[in-house]
């Protein structure tokens, strides 16, 4: 009996242990984001505007993505997207905002601002650092918006390291 205590009590301590690490996610000013700076030391500020606004015009796929902000002078771009996420309480749309700075020789871009609208709650947005740690799914719905944000920062720094070759 000792012994099925202690290993209730040890399996216990491991769950809220991994829990919290799933909790603890990226913050910047509050908010949860994840970024990336790519080193890019052939190209000056210019192309590597041009690149990311290339990269934005076919990443945005759907009616929902706009561009927010396109200013060469700065080097920046904000993307607001939405897409469709799947995690293990259901699926909804997940906004986010892709920030992309250029300067010369590096390029950063960030993911952050993320909301939710769940599939049967389609009347309430869900901002993600206001998940009820209560609420069922939790840490599969931090899982998937880490996901999908280094998706899109995976995406970001294969097209812009790629060479395009324009031979039609």
């Amino acid at each position: 009996m000792k012994k099925l205590f202690f290993l209730a009590t040890i399996l216990m301590a491991v769950n809220f242990n991994a829990q919290e690490k799933q909790d603890t996610l990226i913050t910047k000013d509050g908010k949860i984001t994840f970024e990336k700076v790519i080193e890019l030391n052939l190209f000056d500020k210019a192309k590597i505007y041009n690149k990311a606004l290339e990269f934005s015009a076919k990443y945005l796929i759907s009616a929902n993505d706009e561009i927010q902000l396109k200013d060469k002078d700065q080097g920046k771009i904000i993307i607001k997207t939405s897409e469709l996420l799947k995690y293990n309480m259901g699926k909804g749309i997940l906004s986010e905002l892709i920030i992309i700075e250029c300067k010369d020789g590096k390029s950063r871009i960030q993911v952050t601002n993320f909301s939710f609208i769940h599939q049967n709650y389609p009347t309430k947005i869900i901002i993600a650092e206001e998940y009820p740690k209560s609420w069922m799914g939790r840490n599969s719905f931090y899982s998937s918006i880490k996901s999908s944000a280094e998706k899109i920062i995976s995406d970001f720094g294969a097209y812009m390291v790629s060479e395009k070759k324009d031979e039609w």
